[in-house]
């Protein structure tokens, strides 16, 4: 199976927010979502899709030189696929392209899979974020990644 990865815009947020609405138990907005593509200038967002569906999202926002992953879903029909792994290393290629030297976001403390998906791509635990999920107050681990320039693909 082929997966485009797309710039997300308006049109894909019906697709997104069914993702998300299923993924998150605190999901974002329609709302929020449509002011990070329009209103937030250094918000990078993309999707996933198998050219007829969109089947996963990646959001960051650029702060200066260090990208930070916002929130990142896939399918639960596409899950264990690679399309979490495509998303996150094409957003590190965006990141190096705009000369970030590191990469942090935030995962919960219990999501196994994701934390080994980043760990396999270099991200290294760098703290502890207590109570930060506000749905059950659930720790969160800061994990952070140096980009090396010399790999873009």
């Amino acid at each position: 199976m082929d997966i485009l990865i797309d710039i997300m815009d308006i049109e894909d947020l019906d697709s997104v927010i069914e993702i998300e609405n299923y993924s998150f138990t605190n999901p974002w907005s329609r709302e929020t979502f449509k002011q990070e593509l329009i209103d937030n200038p250094d918000s990078l967002y993309l999707t996933a899709n198998t050219g007829r569906q969109i089947v996963g999202y990646i959001g960051s926002w650029l702060l200066a030189e260090r990208l930070h992953i916002t929130n990142l879903a896939i399918d639960r029909c596409f899950r264990n696929r690679g399309i979490a792994r495509e998303l996150l290393e094409k957003i590190l290629f965006f990141g190096r392209l705009n000369k970030v030297t590191i990469c942090t976001l935030e995962v919960r403390v219990s999501n196994y899979k994701a934390i080994n998906l980043y760990k396999k791509l270099g991200f290294m635990l760098y703290g502890l974020n207590k109570n930060y999920y506000r749905d059950n107050n659930e720790d969160a681990l800061i994990m952070w990644k140096e980009l090396n320039h010399g790999q873009e693909r």
